[in-house]
């Protein structure tokens, strides 16, 4: 079997424990490669200890590793410990495998072919585009869209997101916004808008057909929360 490498330059390492930093981060600070089998040709891959994917060479596909939890993931001294850069990415990067992980317990729970799941990718899909433009979490935003509708009641999916790893503040947010979905009360957070408007995308397009153009323009106006969510559905649904 040949080894498919990528092409980031080398690093020397060291063992010893730095001082200047918490040596639960070291994997962003000092990052390692890590070899895993393609799912689909079974090369090997070379993927990072602060990445998430990488690409095969051999067969194309682009390869996911899950992403352990670490202190990053409850340390209230994260984001200053290896910079906001780093940390942004580190999270951004477990939502895609914590993505992974919920998608495919969802897929077996309804079905590869179910109604929910085509939606919930709509979603997934809608969500992202809103999360490049609104400041919000990735990891955070990511499940509650999995989760908000055709994943397990509130206290199952609170058992759930706690075994992935989260922590309980993330996973009460995460519930919290499933709780409240439907009934915004006007104190919403940006992750809450993020999820909200990638909902409400979804709902509006669903029966765009039946509706007046200025019908929509109303409804977009007037659901959604975020600035993004009013281009997006102004280019999608009035063109």
């Amino acid at each position: 079997m040949t080894r498919v490498k990528s092409d980031r330059p080398r690093f020397e390492y060291t063992d010893a424990v730095s001082n200047s930093f918490c040596p639960g981060a070291r994997f962003l600070r000092q990052p390692k490669p890590q070899i895993i089998p393609c799912p689909s040709c079974g090369e090997e891959v070379e993927i990072w200890s602060d990445e998430i994917r990488g690409f095969c060479r051999n067969c194309g596909r682009t390869v996911l590793k899950d992403a352990a939890a670490s202190c990053l993931d409850w340390c209230e001294h994260a984001r200053e410990c290896v910079g906001a850069g780093t940390y942004d990415t580190y999270m951004k990067n477990r939502a895609v495998s914590l993505r992974q992980k919920l998608m495919r317990e969802l897929v077996e729970r309804l079905g590869r072919h179910h109604e929910a799941v085509r939606r919930t990718r709509e979603v997934l899909d809608l969500a992202t585009d809103i999360l490049a433009e609104e400041g919000a979490d990735w990891h955070i935003v990511i499940p509650a869209c999995i989760l908000r509708e055709s994943g397990p009641e509130t206290d199952e999916a609170r058992a759930e997101l706690l075994r992935h790893g989260l922590s309980l503040e993330d996973v009460e947010e995460i519930c919290g916004i499933i709780d409240r979905l439907r009934r915004p009360d006007g104190r919403e957070s940006p992750n809450f808008r993020v999820v909200h408007d990638a909902d409400a995308l979804v709902r509006l397009g669903s029966d765009a057909g039946t509706r007046s153009r200025e019908e929509l323009k109303r409804l977009i106006a007037g659901e959604m929360l975020t600035a993004a969510g009013r281009a997006i559905g102004r280019r999608t649904l009035l063109t």
